[in-house]
């Protein structure tokens, strides 16, 4: 079974996100929704590849990398991982 299979709703795509983000991230979760990757959480800009290819073998996906770089919170990581898996 995969992780993608194992994810049933918002609140475990929201966990899941946050535990792949928490293996770069200087902080660990809970992590509140507008907080900012960059600035409030402490990832630096060069794990940003590291984070986009932990997501995509995570969820076993394709994330689109320009709609990544414009990610700044776990909310919106959250969307683009929805979004690739529809």
């Amino acid at each position: 079974m995969t992780a993608t299979a194992l994810i049933s709703d918002g609140a475990g795509l929201w966990d899941e996100v946050c535990q792949v983000v928490a293996a770069s991230a200087k902080l660990p979760p809970p992590y509140p929704e507008g907080a900012s990757l960059y600035d409030e959480l402490g990832l630096e800009s060069v794990h940003a590849l590291t984070l986009l290819l932990a997501l995509e073998e995570r969820f076993a996906v394709t994330l689109d990398d320009q709609k990544f770089i414009k990610c700044t919170t776990v909310a919106s990581l959250v969307d683009l991982v929805r979004e690739a898996r529809r």
